[in-house]
């Protein structure tokens, strides 16, 4: 199990200076690195992302 903890920490670190989105064609949420421009959806492609706080 550590390897999974290791991973899931790495994963949520990299979450704390990223955007988070949700894409308003498939509704799926997700967060992009802050400095990335401009996303588009990974799910689905589209470019109908509206950003949000998951606080």
């Amino acid at each position: 199990m550590g390897v999974l903890n290791t991973l899931s920490d790495a994963l949520s670190s990299g979450e704390r200076g990223a955007n988070r989105y949700r894409c308003r064609d498939c509704g799926r949420q997700f967060a992009y690195p802050a400095e990335l421009d401009e996303p588009d959806c990974p799910y689905c492609n589209a470019p109908t992302l509206e950003s949000f706080d998951a606080r």
